[in-house]
């Protein structure tokens, strides 16, 4: 706390919580929650895909570049915390995530077009390499997003 201000000017001033979702009922608290919500590690996501029907493919980083021959090149440490896919039809196939050529996770789709897979921690170093290939089952136009958090 400042020297110049020795009293808790904010937190004793009202905060009036009934249409903002927040709980507090002072200034200093409101700012402390709102800081606690939003505090938190950069995300980026990295996408894999394939402009055709995939079976058994490396899908591509960008245009025609298979992500086993190009991966991506992780700048720094992160962590996978979700994945997700979609293709143009439904079907049933795997799509596996692969890190320095090893598979680490799969995703499937069991005569849909979407999923998703949360709540993952997979530890991610800088120079790892990420790449992702349909495994089994046959994708049309399949995209795979890999959502990464930045380790600060």
């Amino acid at each position: 706390m400042s020297t110049l201000y020795p009293t808790n000017i904010a937190g004793g001033t009202p905060f009036d919580n009934d249409f903002n979702g927040l709980t507090s009922d002072n200034v200093q608290d409101a700012i402390e929650e709102i800081d606690a919500k939003i505090t938190g590690k950069p995300r980026f996501i990295m996408n894999f895909g394939y402009n055709g029907n995939a079976s058994n493919k490396w899908l591509e980083i960008n245009h025609s570049i298979p992500s086993n021959t190009s991966p991506y090149v992780a700048a720094e440490d992160s962590k996978i915390k979700a994945i997700s896919i979609s293709v143009r039809t439904s079907t049933t196939a795997t799509a596996s995530i692969y890190l320095n050529g090893v598979v680490v996770t799969t995703i499937s789709l069991t005569s849909s077009q979407t999923n998703f897979a949360a709540g993952l921690s997979i530890v991610v170093l800088q120079g790892d390499e990420i790449s992702v290939k349909i495994t089994s089952g046959s994708a049309s136009e399949p995209i795979v997003f890999v959502s990464l958090e930045v380790d600060l």
